[in-house]
């Protein structure tokens, strides 16, 4: 969020839940274009974003966030 207020870019930020308690940690619609992200820590596991999300907004882009793919996340 700080990146994108210093190259004065337009991003908007959420939280979803729904009624179930289904959960996306970082939802950010930027350039017309929502993307969904579950940050995660254990690599072990198969994480993903939850089915009820993509159902929703099937166009949107999902991706998973572990410390191994991070840096890129965050634009370093």
């Amino acid at each position: 969020m700080k990146m994108s207020a210093w190259i004065r870019q337009s991003n908007k930020s959420y939280f979803w839940r729904n009624f179930n308690q289904r959960e996306v940690d970082y939802v950010e619609i930027a350039n017309k274009q929502l993307s969904a992200f579950e940050i995660k820590w254990n690599t072990t596991k198969n994480h993903k974003v939850t089915r009820a999300f993509t159902n929703l907004y099937p166009d949107s882009k999902t991706e998973v966030i572990t410390p191994e793919n991070f840096v890129g996340f965050i634009g370093i």
